[in-house]
Formats: structure tokens, C-alpha cells, sequence
């Protein structure tokens, strides 16, 4: 827990990294719950700020070697699934690919249809013979996973 008397400190570092904070929101800021004490009447006062950042949403594809990098960035929802089938059938139509990583580390949201074309690509690259993997999770990305079971169904690193 981090301490109201932090919360100014914590307040000026979002804004300076460019962030806005939306009034009013009563949630956490980044998975860190703002509280104290209310001494006066014994009861614990919860705090806290939602953070938005615009962030771009993207779906690129690299290649090394034998491998095929696809990086996802940003909020990765349905409307991005053109971009997302695009990439993953380049990774499957090249020959030389054995081994198909998709990168979560600039992800800050995704949805179910994420999950759906992931699977997809799962079930084709076995086809194919090609193995994916799926690199960078933070602790979000990989609850998203697990509440649904789906994190048995790939293989993280």
C-alpha cells in the first residue's frame, strides 16, 4: 500500500511521464491502492487514481532467423483483428519460421478476441509445424489468461 502522503509524489510522476488523471475514479492506479488512516474516526479511507495514457495501438511482425516476432502494443481489442490475422498468416506462410513469438510487453488491455485469434494461430502453427509462444505477460495480461483456463493452452516465457 502506498500512503496518501505519497499520493502528491505519485500524482506530480504520472503527469510528468504525460499521463492524465480522470477525476473521481475509484479505483487503483496501476494495481497500487492509495489509503489511510482516518485517526479521527477510526475508519480506513481508501484513495486512489485511474491513470489513461494514450497509447497507439499496433500489431507489427518481424523476422530472425527462424523465428517471427509479433508485437502487440497498446490496447489489443477487436478492432485491431485485420492486423492480428494479417501478421500471424505471415508468420505462417514462411517457410523458414519455426517458431512464432508474440510479445505482451507494451500491452495494456486486451479482450476476448485476442484470445480467440491466438488460439487460432495455436492450432494452425501446430498444423503447421511451427511452436508459439508468448512472451512478456505482465500480471494482467496473464490473469486475462488464467481466469479462463487458457493459460494451460499456451506456452509463456
Amino acid at each position: 500500500m502506498v500512503r496518501v502522503g505519497e499520493l502528491t509524489r505519485h500524482y506530480e510522476h504520472a503527469r510528468e511521464a504525460g499521463a492524465t488523471i480522470a477525476n473521481g475514479d475509484l479505483k487503483t492506479w496501476d494495481g497500487i491502492l492509495f489509503e489511510d488512516q482516518n485517526r479521527s474516526v477510526g475508519k480506513t479511507l481508501h484513495f486512489a487514481l485511474v491513470v489513461y495514457e494514450e497509447v497507439a495501438m499496433t500489431v507489427t511482425i518481424g523476422f530472425d532467423g527462424s523465428t517471427a516476432n509479433i508485437t502487440l502494443s497498446g490496447n489489443i481489442d477487436y478492432s485491431l483483428q485485420e492486423d492480428i490475422r494479417r501478421a500471424n498468416q505471415q508468420a505462417l506462410t514462411n517457410e523458414q519460421i519455426k517458431e512464432i513469438c508474440v510479445d505482451f510487453t507494451d500491452v495494456t488491455f486486451l479482450d476476448s478476441s485476442v484470445i480467440r485469434a491466438l488460439l487460432t494461430l495455436q492450432k494452425e502453427a501446430d498444423a503447421a509445424g511451427k511452436s508459439l509462444v508468448l512472451l512478456n505477460c505482465n500480471r494482467n495480461t496473464l490473469e486475462v489468461f488464467e481466469i479462463g483456463g487458457f493459460d494451460r493452452m499456451f506456452q509463456f516465457r
